[in-house]
């Protein structure tokens, strides 16, 4: 699907209009005369400015080769019946297996588009309006409905999924982060955060917040690169360029272009400025060795665990050839709440609320 066969529709400013009138009742008031009581006026100012956030529960399943865990939530597209799809921060777009429900917006158009995996991914292109709890898009969203056979898609349908929703930040011609459609506050600003779920039937014990407020003391910051604006005129932000300073045991700190990815199950450092980290004969850091990340030019480290053996918790493989980068893996998903900011460009990591009693 190219750029020029898409509908461009409102632009960013007439997005985030739209999106003051379908969330916030306020506009939908009749306006006040000019003697109107004062306190009714400060009451109404104040209630356009409150920030609108909604908890979209996330499903805890197993990963795709059975190690770890992924966070799923359910959308439909157009009228379709609903679609369990997982989420992956480290891809931009909306793709469905074989096997998801036909919605309407389907053409016969083929398309190809880099997967996740790396490999390139053929289908027919589609577009349609998505809804999320309730939450639909401003404008449709453009989708990949693969007929692929591989072994790559056959894996995350084993989880009970029927696609993936990319909330990555990139963007391309062809496809779009979902969020970024949605409407007002919803489609500006959102936060992930998994929970672990350790009854192994699966569980609601993670949320997807749309419209979350970047907290007031995170525990660290992230600045993504500029990446222009998608086709709907939303910003974008090179989330595959993220500098990160790691650290594993004793060798040398390295910053790097770090990708913060909630599908994958296991952190991956790679390339050759990795080769002298400690590693066992499967090529994964020696249990017991300190992995340590910091934002650049703090002084001080902003998170600290112990490699293990466990996926989506402390499991760390390196591929020590190559260019340098770090793909951090979905642990990062469970210790903390990851807050994205398309105003600002920024990731926000802050420590989710504990529970007690």
């Amino acid at each position: 699907m190219k750029s020029g066969q898409m509908n461009r529709r409102a632009g960013w400013l007439g997005k985030v209009l739209v999106g003051a009138v379908l969330v916030g009742s306020i506009a939908a008031l009749p306006v006040l005369p000019a003697h109107a009581d004062t306190e009714i006026e400060m009451f109404s100012s104040t209630a356009a400015r409150e920030p609108v956030s909604m908890k979209v529960p996330v499903r805890m399943v197993r990963g795709p080769q059975a190690t770890g865990q992924n966070g799923m939530v359910v959308i439909r597209l157009g009228n379709s019946a609903p679609i369990p799809v997982i989420i992956d921060t480290g891809f931009t777009g909306l793709v469905l297996f074989p096997g998801a429900p036909r919605p309407a917006g389907l053409t016969n158009e083929a398309m190809t588009i880099p997967a996740p995996d790396g490999s390139k991914t053929k289908g027919l292109a589609g577009q349609a309006t998505l809804t999320i709890n309730g939450v639909r898009s401003v404008v449709p969203v453009p989708f990949l409905y693969t007929n692929s056979d591989s072994n790559f898609f056959k894996i995350w349908g084993r989880t009970g999924a029927r696609g993936l929703l990319g909330i990555g930040t990139v963007g391309s011609a062809e496809m779009v982060n979902p969020l970024s459609t949605l409407p007002g506050q919803f489609g500006l600003r959102w936060s992930v955060h998994f929970s672990r779920d350790t009854s192994g039937n699966g569980g609601q014990n993670g949320s997807l917040v749309l419209g979350a407020q970047p907290p007031v003391t995170p525990a660290m910051v992230f600045q993504m690169p500029n990446g222009g604006k998608d086709v709907n005129g939303s910003p974008l932000w090179n989330d595959l360029a993220i500098i990160g300073c790691w650290k594993f045991g004793a060798t040398a700190e390295q910053c790097v272009p770090t990708v913060f990815d909630a599908a994958f199950t296991t952190m991956r450092p790679e390339g050759s400025v990795f080769k002298r980290v400690p590693l066992d004969s499967l090529k994964r850091v020696r249990t017991g060795t300190r992995v340590t990340l910091a934002a650049p030019g703090n002084a001080y480290t902003g998170h600290a665990f112990k490699a293990g053996r466990e996926a989506s918790r402390n499991l760390v493989r390196v591929i020590s050839k190559g260019q340098a980068a770090v793909n951090s893996g979905n642990s990062f998903f469970f210790d903390y709440t990851v807050s994205y900011d398309l105003i600002t460009g920024r990731i926000y990591f802050s420590n989710p609320a504990r529970k007690t009693g």
